[in-house]
């Protein structure tokens, strides 16, 4: 995966962010993608470094010069982060930066397109716009499936009433000022359902590289000593799950026209 792509995996991510008290979920959770976003991301040495000055931190996550104090502090106490203050400003290491950064279940955030989207967002609003974009990003669709016989595409996603404002840290009526920001800026589409809020998020493939998604692959794979009949029958898996995959596609196609009829 190339520099452009920040490989951020689920799990590791949202056990840490789970971690705080849901006021500090967002704080944290801006901060933790900016540095990962920034870190040393090659093999070597210092790795998961980066060295900021703490009020140009707080202009780009929009936490606050006192809650970026306070969070550092629980980070370092929960041997998440060193911190060392030199002439060139503030280091800090990731101490388990591989950890967040290859993992198994990740999707790769395109850099650029993520700091194009902060930016759009007042300091009041750029933290808890970016908690809940990430955690949208994190449970969208990557590929077209079906929820309760509906088709669900690339870059849809359900979110239940009350527990996604709950799980990332901001409220209600917050989450409902920011989702109608992001309706009104064409970075996503909505529809409420008896299932949840449904929402599209248009350009899904700007913010999520294609390449960077592990799907479930088979046990075992199969061998050039292994007999002809298991790579013919194996030929016969892949073909029926293909097809399978298209007419999902071409299912969800069909209603993604109907139901978001600007999308392209």
């Amino acid at each position: 995966m190339s520099r452009s792509f920040l490989i951020l995996g689920r799990q590791p991510f949202r056990r840490l962010r789970d971690r705080f008290s849901a006021c500090r979920r967002v704080g944290v959770a801006s901060l933790w993608v900016d540095w990962l976003t920034s870190a040393k991301w090659e093999h070597a040495p210092d790795q998961g470094q980066l060295v900021f000055e703490r009020r140009a931190l707080a202009e780009r996550t929009g936490v606050a010069e006192s809650q970026i104090r306070t969070l550092m502090e629980k980070l370092v106490e929960m041997g998440e982060i060193t911190v060392d203050t030199g002439r060139r400003g503030t280091t800090i290491t990731l101490c388990n930066y591989v950890k967040y950064a290859d993992a198994h279940d990740f999707i790769a955030l395109n850099r650029q397109t993520f700091y194009q989207f902060r930016r759009q967002f007042s300091l009041k609003h750029r933290a808890p716009a970016t908690a809940l974009w990430i955690e949208c990003l994190l449970r969208a669709n990557y590929v077209s499936t079906f929820l309760d016989g509906q088709p669900m595409g690339p870059g849809d996603l359900v979110l239940g009433r009350g527990e996604f404002g709950a799980a990332v840290g901001v409220s209600v009526q917050k989450t409902r000022t920011l989702l109608d920001k992001l309706e009104r800026s064409d970075e996503i589409a909505r529809k409420v359902t008896d299932l949840g809020t449904r929402i599209n998020i248009r350009k899904y493939w700007a913010y999520v590289s294609k390449k960077g998604q592990i799907r479930p692959q088979s046990n075992q794979q199969l061998t050039s000593k292994q007999p002809a009949s298991n790579h013919s029958e194996q030929r016969n898996k892949e073909t029926s799950t293909t097809n399978g995959e298209d007419v999902i596609r071409q299912t969800y196609l069909k209603h993604r026209s109907e139901q978001w009829p600007n999308s392209d």
